[in-house]
């Protein structure tokens, strides 16, 4: 049974409150929480990123980074936490009945009994060489997710293609193919839309409204030079 959920604050400052009956348990992204009541443990825990397999692959993963932390909450006493992304934008509650593919930096927290895999064979081959990493969450319950500006919700059915700084969230019932903008490299690059999903099928895709690391380059232009 998902714990209750209040969403707070929305659209721009969102942040979510979790609030747990006693025995209760929720996960939640490695500093996300903004204040706890008492009576409720933090216990951190780890989830691979997609990566090479064998003891070589194990001791890459450690030194690169390819685990990413989250945190299980459970309250020994009726309680709350609230959580909040670090950018500014909304929260979405998305109630999960089977899979959903989410970008590990949307997500903020999801009930205890759902899974999260990071090794599943599409977070491998997803946006290689963008920087951009993709978990799957199974089973039943509530999943917490973020963006940068607003959530857009899309019913596919069909044909959809999606610059991949604006994703934050889809079925797997999409099948998708990473490509270029436009017909060539050249194109590509002075449009300023380098690679693209091109999604199909029928299901529901999340995008949010700015890129974040569009947003970075803005503002890194605008900083003096280092000395």
């Amino acid at each position: 049974m998902s714990v209750a959920i209040e969403i707070l604050h929305q659209p721009a400052y969102a942040m979510a409150q979790v609030n747990l009956s006693p025995g209760e348990s929720f996960v939640i992204e490695a500093g996300s929480m903004v204040s706890k009541s008492g009576g409720i443990d933090v216990t951190p825990e780890k989830v691979k990123r997609a990566g090479r397999g064998g003891i070589l692959g194990a001791v890459k993963s450690m030194l690169s980074g390819e685990f990413f932390y989250i945190n299980k909450i459970t309250s020994r006493t009726a309680g709350h936490i609230l959580v909040a992304p670090t950018h500014v934008g909304d929260i979405m509650k998305h109630t999960l009945n089977g899979d959903l593919v989410i970008q590990s930096g949307s997500f903020l927290g999801c009930d205890d009994e759902i899974t999260l895999d990071g090794e599943w064979q599409g977070a491998r081959s997803f946006f290689a060489g963008e920087s951009l990493f993709m978990l799957r969450a199974r089973g039943k319950g509530t999943v917490l997710f973020n963006a940068f500006g607003a959530i857009e919700t899309h019913d596919v059915e069909g044909e959809l293609t999606v610059d991949s700084g604006h994703i934050v969230a889809f079925e797997p019932t999409l099948h998708y193919t990473v490509t270029k903008f436009g017909s060539s490299w050249i194109g590509a690059f002075l449009s300023g839309e380098g690679l693209v999903a091109k999604f199909t099928g029928r299901g529901k895709l999340y995008t949010q409204t700015r890129n974040l690391e569009s947003f970075g380059r803005l503002l890194g232009g605008l900083l003096p030079p280092r000395e």
